[in-house]
């Protein structure tokens, strides 16, 4: 309905349709089926219009149409997958839409990944005996919010095109083309692993703020209300730099952290609320992840890239982080104990960290080279890893030189644009 209006408002003529005879009906009356502030005042504001209508699936058989959007719903079953039956079933009718090659169909239901490409499309085109290059096919997500849904849809924060075809990425780029915010253009399981991913992340904040406030309870003294203004006065919270906060940094997945404050400081607090007799699952999870993430990232090295004994590794940075000596548990140590495994050929560079390196991991250093000239080691490696993302590992000059780079930070300069430069 929000998605509807709000193309309204842009100027488009916009069926709705249902098999839900009593809710077109009502609709067409001006009733809206849920209360969302504002809803009703758009929706008869556009039925005046004229802009606006309510059909049902019988009624419009005969119509054509540039954009068919699917916006049923996905609940979860019993076993806590989504329920994609109203997904198929409404694929297998909107294929009977398709008139025109330059029709294209959009998925705005939440869907896990791949199932536009693996299940939408295979129904449409068995539907319509149409071959799937003979349509326009996309994944939009939706990121609108209950209660401030038609503000979002109006003004929204970013537009997500996922697609695999020119014709919906052209048909879908001119349709928002009024919208100033900005659009990703990505591929359909991306935009699908997008609209999840956002909400895992805001879940995640909320279930670990109560986690927190739980074992907050365990001490009276504690006031969790002063420990909140403590965390919010973050810098890393407040948009110091536009457009994004640095928090955002954090969202950065890589091999994994270290340092003097984050392995310890979660495993205490954890320890503190078990010994008062109560679980902290979310604490014990992120210490978990962080633990197995070197060795996780290094399996999929030498599994990508076919790593065996003879492979030449040049493998840059060894502290927890950049402008630090400190390689306490360092992400490093478990990445290159995983890759020693696979090849005894690795060459290791740091700007200030190999001292602290060869006292702090004696067990491994024997079994590994150093250097000094990591850009003329870079010319002689079948692979090099960056680890920690020191300023002197930006340069154009060692992705020119590199023959195969892995920027385990993804914050290379160039790391979507140079030919070397590999993402996992």
């Amino acid at each position: 309905m929000v998605t509807a209006l709000t193309f309204c408002t842009k100027g488009h003529n916009v069926t709705c349709i249902d098999i839900d005879s009593s809710k077109i009906s009502s609709l067409s009356s001006g009733l809206a089926p849920f209360y969302e502030p504002g809803l009703s005042e758009l929706l008869s504001s556009h039925i005046q219009t004229g802009l606006v209508r309510f059909r049902l699936f019988e009624d419009i058989c005969d119509q054509d149409f540039d954009f068919i959007f699917l916006c049923v719903g996905t609940p979860a079953d019993s076993s806590g997958n989504a329920d994609l039956s109203q997904l198929i079933s409404a694929s297998k009718s909107v294929a009977l839409l398709l008139r025109t090659f330059d029709q294209t169909i959009v998925v705005k239901s939440t869907v896990p990944p791949t199932t536009t490409i693996q299940l939408v499309s295979v129904e449409i085109s068995a539907a319509s005996h149409r071959a799937r290059e003979t349509y326009g096919l996309a994944m939009c997500p939706e990121f609108l919010r209950e209660g401030s849904a038609i503000a979002d849809s109006l003004n929204p924060d970013r537009i997500v095109i996922g697609t695999d075809d020119d014709i919906s990425r052209r048909m879908l780029l001119n349709l928002y083309s009024s919208f100033s915010c900005p659009k990703s253009i990505t591929t359909t399981p991306t935009a699908e692993f997008a609209k999840y991913a956002n909400n895992c992340l805001l879940a995640a904040q909320i279930s670990v703020s109560n986690e927190l406030f739980n074992i907050s309870l365990l001490e009276d003294s504690i006031d969790f209300d002063s420990v909140l203004e403590v965390v919010k006065h973050d810098y890393r919270w407040r948009c110091t730099t536009l457009p994004n906060p640095s928090i955002t940094s954090y969202l950065t997945p890589g091999p994994g952290y270290g340092g003097s404050c984050f392995p310890k400081d979660v495993q205490a607090l954890s320890s503190f609320a078990q010994q008062r007799g109560i679980r902290a699952p979310l604490l014990d999870c992120i210490h978990s992840v962080n633990i197995n993430q070197p060795a996780f990232v290094a399996q999929t090295l030498i599994k990508r890239f076919q790593i065996t004994d003879r492979t030449n590794i040049l493998f840059l940075g060894l502290s927890f982080k950049p402008s630090t000596t400190d390689v306490r548990d360092t992400p490093a140590y478990g990445l290159i104990s995983s890759l020693l495994k696979a090849t005894p050929n690795i060459t290791l560079h740091d700007p200030l960290a190999v001292p602290n390196f060869r006292l702090s991991y004696p067990e491994i250093v024997h079994n590994l080279k150093f250097t000094d000239d990591y850009l003329s080691a870079s010319s002689n490696s079948d692979l090099v890893i960056i680890c920690t993302q020191w300023n002197e590992y930006t340069s154009k000059r060692l992705a020119d030189k590199a023959s195969k780079l892995v920027d385990l930070r993804r914050t290379h300069p160039l790391y979507l644009h140079h030919p070397s430069v590999i993402r996992l």
